[in-house]
């Protein structure tokens, strides 16, 4: 396997990941709302924890999200670590 090829299978990878966690995570009742015109964040986390972001931290927060995932599942994933 070429370096590209792997480097592309890795990033296909982790990108899957992040959306099975994002899915299981939904499942369990977590869910992020986003309001782009605000802009803010809202992050539910099916244990119980709530995280919410307006403003600076908002747009820091989706402008780090990767063009091959979804807003929405990106911090769902990220969120379960915080």
């Amino acid at each position: 396997m070429k370096l590209v090829e792997v480097k592309y299978y890795m990033q296909n990878n982790v990108f899957n990941n992040y959306r099975h966690r994002a899915e299981f995570e939904r499942k369990a009742g977590g869910s992020v709302e986003i309001n782009n015109q605000l802009p803010s964040v809202a992050v539910t986390l099916s244990g119980g924890l709530d995280y919410f972001f307006q403003g600076e931290e908002a747009e820091n927060l989706l402008d780090s999200v990767p063009d091959e995932l979804s807003a929405e599942d990106f911090i769902l994933a990220i969120a379960q670590g915080w």
